[in-house]
């Protein structure tokens, strides 16, 4: 645990829920004096955004995976007295998001109007807020400016609405293959009677995404969840993780969590799990995205193995569209099993389908049977996708899935989302198809080949010779024609001066 002066105390027990719940609870700060509100106040007004350079902008900001919240301030005196007012509004979110201020002068004005910050740079505004997305190159991808109101609440649902959900939605159907994926890594569950998952917990999930994984219960969708777990209040946390019991056996040790659901003291909770299990992890998960219980690929073949698999747990989904008769089947299932072990702790679902049976499902997707095998990165709830362009390949593949969680890879939108015919439909098979062509009979064409060759080189010569003498006739006459042309002209232009002639001696005469 880290106190507020900095001292460090490690966790000297042996690592389980409970002991790390009694650990942080005695070493939580204690309960304010004052108001909370007045409190809250005076901490957002001292907060003070840093100052990051122009010329070392690339390394703070684009080059870092965290998401950073970028505020573009004018140098003017004016300006720099709002951009305290910024400061206290951005204190607010209590280092949900990095953030920095740059002031925008002769140097850097480029660089913000680059990034979207114009109005700044044109000395129209005094402060405009640039978040750049998740992902450690930013370069390629672009910052979403706010233009909301400059307070708290609404510039933190703006910055969590950008962060990638590394939350999973838990109900009983997955619920067993969330505990087994690394099984000795501490879990986070949320119960909550909202069907959303809050921003804060996403904001959570992001910034202490190692070594914990998060999980949802809505207690709309999953009631039974709760009453398992002995829910008691809504929302609610609690802690599980897999420890020895005292017979040596492995199971599954459950804490509450009893402190305010604020960030600022889930950050703390968690940050402690976290160092302390570092400290003291399970030698089983030093083999990274491996597990004991391996996350199985599973294959959907109607609209409710869709929901389940894909839909309900959040996240992005990869569709992989195979040919389940190929031969090379197995190969292309073992492939996404590899994603799926190395890719478990991220919001990513690995489902298959069966292409040749669900065609339709695969054109909504601009998946023609040509392509196959291939697969398509889906997100549910935006209806947006993005198709592998290069080989069935892991590499090939990973670089799309982190395309995607980075923000450099460009998505389409569906209308709609696309339906699967349960239990798919036959495929059709080409080798069964009838092929109707025009039928020749053998003894014409036989026949005008034997009647070719009966011919005798004599006939061939006459024949070439006839063929000469009619074009060389063709031709004379053609010759014939144009002289006498020719003559006709001459012929009229000849009476027409001698016409000339009689009358210019006629008008002499007069």
């Amino acid at each position: 645990a880290v106190s507020p002066d900095g001292v460090r105390e490690p966790f000297q027990g042996t690592v389980g829920a409970e002991a790390l719940e009694a650990f942080i609870s005695a070493r939580a700060p204690p309960k304010p004096t004052t108001q909370p509100t007045q409190e809250k106040e005076a901490n957002e007004e001292k907060h003070v955004v840093p100052v990051c350079a122009a010329e070392d902008f690339d390394q703070k900001v684009l080059e870092v995976e965290e998401l950073y919240l970028v505020a573009f301030v004018d140098a003017g005196e004016q300006c720099q007295a709002e951009m305290k007012n910024v400061s206290s509004v951005i204190g607010g979110l209590h280092d949900m998001v990095k953030s920095c201020q740059l002031v925008v002068d002769d140097k850097s004005s480029k660089l913000a109007a680059f990034w979207g910050a114009a109005d700044v740079s044109d000395k129209k505004t005094c402060v405009q807020l640039a978040l750049f997305p998740f992902g450690s190159d930013k370069a390629d991808a672009d910052a979403e400016i706010y233009e909301g109101e400059m307070q708290t609440k609404p510039l933190q649902a703006f910055v969590t609405e950008s962060m990638p959900n590394f939350v999973e939605r838990i109900n009983s159907d997955n619920l067993n293959q969330f505990l087994n994926v690394q099984m000795h890594m501490p879990k986070i569950l949320l119960f909550s009677k909202k069907d959303d998952i809050p921003g804060t917990f996403k904001a959570l999930a992001v910034n202490f995404r190692t070594p914990l994984l998060y999980g949802f219960v809505s207690n709309e969708e999953a009631p039974e969840l709760g009453q398992q777990f002995q829910v008691k209040k809504f929302p609610s946390i609690i802690m599980t993780m897999m420890q020895n019991n005292e017979a040596g056996d492995p199971s599954f040790a459950i804490s509450p969590y009893s402190g305010p659901l604020t960030y600022q003291a889930l950050a703390q909770f968690v940050s402690t799990i976290a160092s302390e299990f570092e400290l003291k992890r399970h030698p089983e998960d030093d083999k990274v995205g491996r597990s004991s219980a391996p996350l199985p690929v599973q294959e959907v073949t109607s609209g409710l193995d869709l929901e389940t698999a894909c839909v309900a747990r959040g996240g992005l989904c990869l569709l992989a569209f195979l040919d389940s008769q190929a031969s090379q089947a197995p190969a292309h299932l073992e492939l996404l099993q590899t994603l799926a072990t190395t890719r478990a702790s991220q919001p990513l679902s690995i489902i298959w389908i069966d292409a040749p049976r669900q065609v339709d499902f695969a054109a909504a997707f601009e998946v023609n049977m040509v392509d196959v095998p291939t697969v398509v990165v889906f997100s549910p709830r935006k209806l947006r996708y993005s198709l592998l362009r290069g080989s069935f390949k892991v590499e090939e593949v990973d670089a799309l899935i982190q395309g995607l969680f980075s923000g450099k890879t460009s998505t389409f939108l569906l209308q709609e989302m696309p339906k699967l015919i349960d239990g798919g439909v036959d495929p059709v098979d080409a080798s069964m198809e009838e092929v109707v062509e025009d039928e020749f009979d053998l003894s014409d064409i036989m026949g005008e080949e034997m009647e070719v060759a009966a011919k005798s080189k004599e006939d061939i010569i006459k024949e070439a010779e006839e063929q000469m003498n009619a074009e060389k006739q063709r031709k004379n006459e053609e010759e014939a024609a144009v002289k006498a042309a020719a003559a006709a002209a001459e012929s009229k232009k000849k009476k027409k001066k001698s016409k000339k002639k009689s009358k210019k001696s006629a008008s002499e005469e007069l």
